[in-house]
């Protein structure tokens, strides 16, 4: 049923849903930098993973292509979920905690995303691998840069590879405030005499900078705290402020 016209109806649906249920749930929700993902090509969001399926919703409500979120595999194993994810196109991604039938299970996922990719298809990778609730981004899972890589082998051509941060004010709190960024394009071009490894590599490394620069990264909550009070109290001092400029309060912090 991938491309059937059922599902095609079902994404339309599940994009609805998931804006109806920002606009609900946040009491704003700003969105930056969309002209990153407003070709047609394929795609690759590479997202921070701060709120679980939140994330997902979010993504989907910030932008007006349909995206595919790979998902871990046991949700697929959830009798609610897997119908669900079914419809919009999710790809499970294996841990290596021995999760169903192991990570070697993964290079078929891979394989999905680079077809999906060829179709000039959206896709969200978590590269962090699992969501959290740390005040800072996790050390990158290389799966992002595999796909990218193996897109590019399979087809002679990189799919655009975008970071996307989500900064909650109050995460989980009903009518908080939460900033969507998405920063420039990550440079995908490589030099052509690299190992597999060290490209591998070097994409990562190309990606987690590109995340941080749309991500608040602090060692604990504690000196997070400290520096918001502090950007409060010298805007409120220059008279400043404003709740709603939710980017300009991000780089202030």
């Amino acid at each position: 049923m991938s491309d059937s016209r059922g599902r095609v109806w079902f994404t339309k649906i599940w994009r609805f849903f998931c804006q109806a249920v920002v606009r609900v749930f946040y009491r704003t929700v700003e969105v930056t930098g969309t002209d990153a993902i407003s070709g047609n090509g394929g795609l690759v969001i590479c997202a921070n993973h701060v709120n679980a399926l939140v994330d997902v919703v979010l993504l989907q409500a910030s932008t007006a292509r349909n995206i595919r979120p790979l998902a871990r595999s046991g949700l697929f194993l959830n009798p609610l979920l897997k119908p669900v994810l079914g419809l919009i196109g999710a790809v499970p991604i294996y841990r290596h905690s021995g999760e169903t039938a192991g990570p070697a299970r993964n290079d078929a996922s891979f394989a999905r995303c680079s077809e999906l990719l060829a179709e000039d298809q959206a896709i969200v990778i978590f590269p962090e691998g699992q969501s959290h609730s740390d005040p800072h981004i996790h050390k990158l899972k290389t799966g992002a840069a595999r796909i990218v890589m193996a897109a590019r082998a399979h087809h002679g051509r990189s799919p655009v590879v975008v970071p996307a941060g989500l900064t909650f004010t109050r995460k989980g709190k009903f009518r908080s405030d939460v900033l969507v960024q998405f920063g420039p394009p990550v440079d995908t071009v490589l030099p052509d005499d690299l190992e597999p490894f060290a490209a591998v590599e070097l994409l990562t490394d190309r990606i987690t900078a590109g995340l941080a620069a749309v991500t608040l990264n602090a060692d604990s909550w504690k000196d997070l705290y400290l520096v918001n009070r502090l950007e409060q109290f010298f805007a409120l001092r220059h008279g400043k402020y404003r709740k709603g400029e939710l980017r300009q309060r991000f780089r202030a912090l």
